[in-house]
């Protein structure tokens, strides 16, 4: 039996309910999308001074992804391999 939640994290916040991101194919990063269509990405990269920051997506002027931990409340990410990063 497939565990549908392999390759998963979730986002746990303070005070708010936990975010599911799951694998985005055409992204290729764990991704979440509201059901009002915002977009959020966990990217795994240091070009900004984190291991992993939560970036949300902006339509404009070119397309781009900003910091959002704060807005968003994030506490941690819990990835299903067992990991877990504080913020």
């Amino acid at each position: 039996m497939k565990n549908e939640f392999a390759g998963c994290a979730w986002v746990h916040r303070k005070g708010k309910p936990s975010m599911l991101f799951r694998p985005d194919p055409l992204m290729h990063k764990l991704a979440h999308r509201t059901k009002y269509g915002t977009l959020y990405l966990i990217f795994d990269d240091l070009k900004i001074g984190k291991p992993f920051w939560i970036g949300r997506y902006f339509d404009a002027p070119k397309g781009s992804f900003v910091t959002w931990e704060r807005e968003l409340r994030a506490r941690s990410i819990e990835f299903a391999s067992g990991g877990q990063y504080f913020f």
